[in-house]
């Protein structure tokens, strides 16, 4: 015996002499024991839920009134509680009654107390062992219908979806009803070789998980990763399956693929650093423009490329911009590997997390050495040319006809005396050069070239008043440039012929003094005869 256990029993038995017989023996036996003669009385009993019986021992024959099984019926519909049927019925069809009530257990009258005890006790572990059970079934239903990741059951042997959570009616787009009479080959757009394919590829890699693509109810495919593991459940094994849907991560994952070819296959040097300037990734081309190996460089700060040319003041400069989280660029002369110096035109940006803290930098370097030797041939050409305009004394001059904007060369201020840092009104310094007696014939032939429709237009030669006062003559050539038929641009080059005009003059007035010496010398000799 027991006697640590206390267990409350319920005794409905209508003969007293075999229920006080049996009372004591249940006490003895370590239970307490509440006794009544009617099935009614045990109904009325037990409909207060705060009754502390925890078993009934149910006698069948209860007399005129209710008999136990009925009384049985009427309990359990109110009360999750265990029965154990007390009689001397040994009838097949009146055990199989009972059973159909409750399965706690039958004990034929006379069996003994060691046996009504073993059933009593036998019936308690079996009512803890249903009760777990169903607080574990409860506790699925709860994980498995409310839980917000999607979940299906499905059987392995037709792939039909046994189960489907609302997580998973949300996802797919059908309802409870629709998608539990689909099969998985309805969602899974893969075939069965796909499918097998895939499998072992997770075998292989020791995945616990699989890649598959599944069509939602309005036709869209989406990725998705697939858990699955075998549950048991009334002696079949089902699949458990959870759907995460990773479409948005894949995607990333193809513009971060995308992103990272670019930059491997970019033109300019890409260089990253840490928030402390050490190099933490070069692509291919850092390597081919610089002739350092990534592994020489990582780690190490990007000043190891300096080449002294670059003021301090610069990467003083660029420092306190990225700092202060912006943007920098500049143009940089640094070293390469091979002692080689180059130009760059570098860009440097600031990545910040989501509390706008500096994660690290990221560099976008042009090589722009060609373009600075070129810049430096254009400037070396065009200073030549300035000194050959100014031999020759030439000058030009643009006339944006769309914006009537008019700008002048070097030579042209040079011609006219003026300094280009002069601020003054082209329009009115037009009037002012423009020597009186010509003004007005000179934009008579400038309206006509731009009516002409002629790219060049025959030079004209005219006089000009420079910034000091004095007279120059020039010959101004014009080249027009058309847009759909309509001239937009003008440009003109005026050369100082003042030398060549003042000769012919003199030259004029020497050819005319020699005729004058020649009629009169005809004229004394014709006197003379």
């Amino acid at each position: 015996m027991n006697k640590a256990i206390v267990k409350e029993i319920l005794l409905v038995e209508d003969e007293a002499i075999v229920a006080k017989v049996q009372i004591k023996q249940l006490q003895n036996y370590g239970y307490n024991v509440i006794h009544l003669l009617t099935g009614e009385a045990a109904v009325e009993l037990l409909a207060d839920g705060n009754t502390p019986v925890q078993l009934v021992l149910m006698d069948i024959d209860l007399g005129a009134g209710m008999d136990g099984t009925q009384a049985a019926q009427i309990i359990l519909k109110k009360r999750d509680i265990p029965i154990v049927f007390l009689s001397s019925h040994t009838e097949p069809d009146v055990v199989e009654k009972t059973e159909k009530i409750s399965s706690f257990g039958y004990v034929v009258k006379g069996s003994g107390i060691t046996v009504l005890d073993a059933s009593i006790k036998m019936a308690f572990k079996l009512h803890q062992a249903r009760a777990e059970a169903r607080a574990r079934e409860l506790h699925y239903r709860q994980m498995f219908e409310k839980n917000l990741s999607v979940k299906l059951i499905i059987d392995p042997v037709d792939g039909r979806i046994i189960e489907a959570n609302q997580a998973a009616c949300d996802f797919y787009g059908y309802d409870n009803r629709t998608i539990t009479g689909m099969k998985i080959t309805d969602i899974n757009t893969l075939s069965e070789a796909e499918v097998h394919a895939e499998m072992q590829s997770a075998r292989r890699e020791d995945r616990l998980y699989f890649n598959f693509k599944h069509r939602m109810a309005d036709g869209t495919i989406k990725d998705v990763e697939v858990y699955s593991s075998p549950m048991q459940r009334n002696e079949r094994t089902l699949l458990y399956s959870i759907i995460h849907d990773i479409t948005d991560r894949r995607r990333a994952e193809e513009d971060l693929k995308k992103f990272r070819m670019a930059i491997e296959q970019s033109p300019v040097s890409v260089v990253m650093t840490d928030p402390d300037g050490n190099i933490n990734y070069v692509n291919p081309r850092f390597s081919e423009i610089t002739g350092y190996a990534p592994e020489e460089v990582l780690g190490k700060n990007p000043r190891f490329q300096r080449s002294g040319l670059t003021p301090l003041e610069m990467y003083s400069d660029m420092w306190k911009t990225i700092l202060s989280g912006e943007t920098w660029q500049g143009e940089i002369v640094n070293r390469a590997r091979d002692g080689r110096l180059y130009w760059e035109h570098i860009l440097i940006t600031p990545i910040l997390d989501e509390e706008d803290r500096i994660t690290s930098f990221l560099g976008i370097k042009e090589n722009i050495t060609h373009r600075k030797k070129s810049e430096e041939v254009l400037r070396i050409s065009q200073e030549k040319l300035l000194d050959a305009q100014y031999m020759a004394h030439l000058g030009d001059f643009s006339w944006d006809l769309r914006t009537n904007e008019v700008t002048w060369s070097d030579g042209m201020y040079a011609l006219m005396k003026f300094q280009r840092d002069e601020n003054f009104d082209f329009a009115k310094i037009n009037e002012q050069i423009h020597h009186p007696e010509d003004r007005e014939w000179v934009e008579q032939w400038l309206g006509a070239a731009l009516k002409s429709g002629l790219e060049y237009f025959p030079p004209q030669e005219y006089r000009l008043v420079r910034n000091d006062g004095k007279v120059i003559w020039v010959r101004t050539n014009i080249h027009v440039l058309y847009e759909n038929e309509k001239p937009i641009f003008l440009n003109g080059i005026c050369q100082d012929i003042t030398e060549r005009k003042a000769t012919e003059q003199a030259i004029r007035r020497l050819l005319a003094e020699k005729e004058t010496i020649i009629k009169e010398t005809h004229h004394r000799i014709k006197n003379n005869v």
